[in-house]
């Protein structure tokens, strides 16, 4: 990483780097009345050098931004993505799970669908929906509830791909604070 400040004399990138790795402890602390170092930086348990968070964010906010903030929120969106991936998806035959045992089951009945239509056989497999109805698919309705369950983690993971460069975009802490992470997932 490159980074366009200009820093004090005697100051270099290293330093700075360990101060923006320090806020993670802080916040920790910081979030303490009750705590010693309430208002410092924590290192290994005690303060160092009395310097305030507020005063290195005025300092070097982009550099807070770019070390603390997007981490933390880029695995926020890993793990919004992995909920909404295992939160089940709408078909053409009705909502199904999409837990990971639900997906192996899927692969291993769609695959059985495409084996049934190569081999000019019959398939029929009675499927238990996300509301624990029972429907009765053929080959093809099997093979479009495969199609609709990968549609839906591809639209989870493009939804986090996008938030993720939105992420990368983003140049300060206000522009961070500001990605709304809890919208435009697929339902």
């Amino acid at each position: 990483m490159s980074y366009s400040h200009a820093f004090p004399e005697g100051w270099d990138i290293d330093w700075i780097i360990q101060k923006a790795q320090l806020f993670i402890q802080f916040s920790i602390a910081a979030s303490d009345p009750a705590n010693p170092g309430f208002g410092k930086l924590i290192y290994n348990g005690t303060p160092e050098q009395f310097e305030t968070v507020t005063d290195l964010l005025e300092q070097y906010p982009s550099l807070y931004a770019e070390e603390v903030l997007k981490p933390r929120l880029w695995e926020q969106v890993k793990e919004l993505r992995t909920q909404h991936v295992f939160a089940g998806a709408d078909t053409p035959s009705g909502a199904v799970d999409t837990s990971e045992e639900a997906q192996r089951n899927i692969v291993g009945a769609t695959l059985a669908a495409q084996i049934a239509l190569a081999a000019a056989q019959p398939f029929s497999i009675d499927w238990t929906m996300a509301d624990n109805s029972e429907a009765n698919l053929d080959a093809e309705a099997m093979i479009a509830v495969g199609l609709a369950v990968v549609a839906h983690i591809d639209a989870c993971h493009a939804r986090a791909r996008a938030l993720r460069a939105e992420i990368n975009a983003a140049a300060n802490v206000d522009a961070v604070s500001a990605i709304d992470i809890t919208t435009g997932w697929p339902e």
